[in-house]
């Protein structure tokens, strides 16, 4: 019997992905943002939800829509998904988490890691403003070069790999920490294996690339920021639990850190209530602090790559469960 797949994701969405899910039944794909998902999973039946970062997968949710058997979603971090719950409930949860082989071929994240260093370093935002305003100055805007600088590399999986070479493509030097990885693997990618807080003590900037689970909660902290030198940077790109904001805020407002740049934060949502987070209330108002709304992922090249394997794995996945 087909199978009824729900696409819950608004803007664009790969027509080679929407087409391999038809073989698996009908595709509604609901271009906007869904405001009443379990009504329409219901109306429609649906038992293949896919979704990515807009929607958050509650207990509630999944509860109320007992047709629904498999959720699919492109990312690796699960933390809009309740794990538990579809555990409980039985839906089986299909994501790119652990898929290294494929991930290793998806470059978005790592390349906006530094996009926003160096919009911080030469001030982009501000130099866009400025010559929008028809102000053709320099002095204001003088930046600093990444050349000589070293960069401390939290986390050394898929992405972290993926920025050591990268920042000695730029003339960086890189000290970098993961528990998880040999310290000859490390210095073979071109970083100096260290300790934990030698990342934060050592660097001129901290990127964060370690994924968000209990463990990783608040893992950098007031004592990582007291331990980061006068005047440096971080950058997150991973997830906003990682990094326990009101020890970031105090430290930007300090000037004991010269800047920040997140495409995550905590209790991210898209119901028009994010401007009154305070992270984003100080980056309006200040200039050593870039976000940018959970995009580092977002790359029409990223998108079609990741949208037609999970479509795959899904297929798969039917497969093995027995549902078709």
């Amino acid at each position: 019997m087909p199978l009824n797949i729900l696409v819950a994701e608004p803007g664009d969405y790969s027509a080679a992905a929407l087409k391999r899910l038809a073989d698996l039944g009908e595709v509604t794909w609901e271009k906007e943002h869904a405001a009443d998902l379990p009504k329409i999973i219901n109306e429609k039946n649906v038992s293949i939800l896919v979704v990515r970062l807009a929607h958050k997968i509650t207990r509630d949710l999944m509860a109320a829509t007992p047709g629904l058997k498999i959720v699919g979603t492109t990312t690796t971090g699960l933390d809009h998904i309740n794990l538990d719950a579809a555990k409980d409930l039985g839906i089986e949860v299909v994501s790119l988490k652990g898929e290294v082989g494929f991930l290793n071929q998806v470059y978005a994240t790592a390349e906006h890691s530094f996009a926003l260093l160096l919009a911080l370093f030469r001030h982009v935002p501000q130099a866009h403003a400025m010559a929008c305003r028809g102000e053709w100055v320099q002095d204001p805007l003088r930046g600093r070069e990444l050349r000589d600088k070293t960069l401390g590399v939290l986390g050394v999986g898929r992405l972290g790999k993926m920025m050591i070479p990268m920042a000695v493509g730029f003339g960086m030097k890189v000290v970098a920490y993961d528990p998880n990885v040999p310290a000859e693997q490390i210095a073979a990618l071109g970083a100096e294996p260290v300790g934990f807080g030698d990342v934060f003590s050592r660097a001129d900037i901290v990127t964060i690339h370690v994924p968000l689970v209990k463990e990783t909660e608040n893992l950098v902290g007031e004592k990582e920021f007291a331990a980061m030198r006068p005047g440096s940077w971080l950058v997150n790109t991973s997830r906003g639990k990682i990094v326990d904001e009101k020890y970031l805020l105090a430290a930007l407002e300090s000037g004991h850190l010269a800047g920040a740049g997140l495409d995550v934060v905590t209790n991210e949502v898209n119901d028009g209530s994010m401007q009154n987070h305070p992270l984003i209330r100080y980056a309006c108002a200040h200039g050593n602090l870039i976000l940018s709304p959970h995009i580092a992922g977002t790359t029409e090249e990223s998108l079609e790559k990741t949208q037609i394997f999970l479509a795959n794995k899904l297929i798969q996945t039917v497969e093995r469960l027995g549902l078709k």
